[in-house]
């Protein structure tokens, strides 16, 4: 079982689509930290819908 040293939160979603290397990156410059360090980083997301995607014409 993994018990994890912290548990950090997000305030703000984040953009998922940036894959794993992004979303390390990102914890690395906001919050100076290292990735496997042994806390556990939970992450909000949000989806950008956009409306074209989703207009079917017949």
């Amino acid at each position: 079982m993994i018990r994890p040293e912290q548990v950090l939160l997000a305030v703000e979603p984040v953009d998922m689509r940036m894959g794993v290397d992004g979303l390390s990156t990102l914890i690395q410059e906001m919050l100076q930290k290292v990735p496997c360090d042994g806390n556990a980083y939970a992450l909000d997301y949000f989806v950008q819908l956009h409306l074209p995607d989703f207009i079917f014409h017949k």
